[in-house]
């Protein structure tokens, strides 16, 4: 018994530890019913695409978020406030393909599910990984161009020839050959489809979500504390 006592408050005190380690490295993630707006982008040519910084203005955190868009086709205004729904899948799928937005007779109608190769390159960005995992990487402006490149071509998304001509030379290409080797299922990124107070679907944004170790940690107290509370009405019923 004492023993069991003895192991138990050193797990308690690992998970304590691994929860304030993760709440001190915690970033806001987005959630159904936020209101963002994208401000700039995040590199300095005339590419209309990506990175950019999206603020988080309800709830009102302060919180900036880096996002790539997944629809070529699609727009969306800078500074204007839209509402977000974090899903698996770009709202309409893009305008080239010619899908139609979900309807009650065919609820799948539009949902271009993201790909696992998309969002294991996106979280992998985002975490410091392609320097010395893609050859050439620095992350500079042509290089971060390349990164929205590859994302609308592994979505499916036609790409005009211009759009080229901001890259660093084959740095798309090198992206998606890593992407496409490194692919896991288990990636937090998620699509924060944005809507107008219209209700039209705007330009689908990457996002991530927490990772699952910090729920586990949850996880692990409901475990000690519910077996300790099971212990105890267990000696004190008999």
């Amino acid at each position: 018994m004492k023993a069991a006592r003895i192991l138990r408050i050193l797990v308690l005190a690992a998970c304590v530890s691994s929860i304030g380690s993760t709440m001190a490295s915690a970033a806001y993630y987005l959630q159904d019913g936020d209101i963002v707006v994208i401000d700039r982008r995040l590199h300095s040519t005339g590419f209309i695409g990506g990175p950019f910084e999206m603020d988080v203005i309800s709830p009102a955190n302060g919180a900036s978020l880096v996002s790539f868009c997944l629809e070529r086709y699609e727009y969306f205004t800078f500074d204007t406030p839209y509402e977000v729904t974090v899903d698996r899948y770009a709202a309409r799928g893009g305008v080239d393909k010619g899908l139609l937005p979900p309807s009650d007779s065919d609820p799948k109608n539009g949902m271009d599910l993201l790909s696992d190769a998309t969002g294991t390159l996106y979280q992998t960005y985002l975490q410091g990984g392609l320097l010395g995992q893609v050859e050439g990487w620095t992350g500079a402006d042509g290089d971060l161009v390349a990164l929205q490149i590859a994302f609308w071509l592994m979505e499916d998304e036609s790409v005009p020839a211009n759009d080229y001509t901001y890259e660093t030379p084959g740095m798309s290409a090198k992206l998606i050959a890593w992407a496409t080797a490194n692919a896991r299922s288990d990636h937090w990124a998620r699509v924060a489809n944005l809507w107008g107070p219209d209700g039209v679907a705007k330009q689908s944004q990457l996002t991530l979500v927490p990772e699952p170790a910090s729920v586990g940690v949850w996880g692990c107290l409901a475990a000690i504390f519910g077996g300790a509370f099971y212990a105890r009405r267990r000696r004190l019923s008999v």
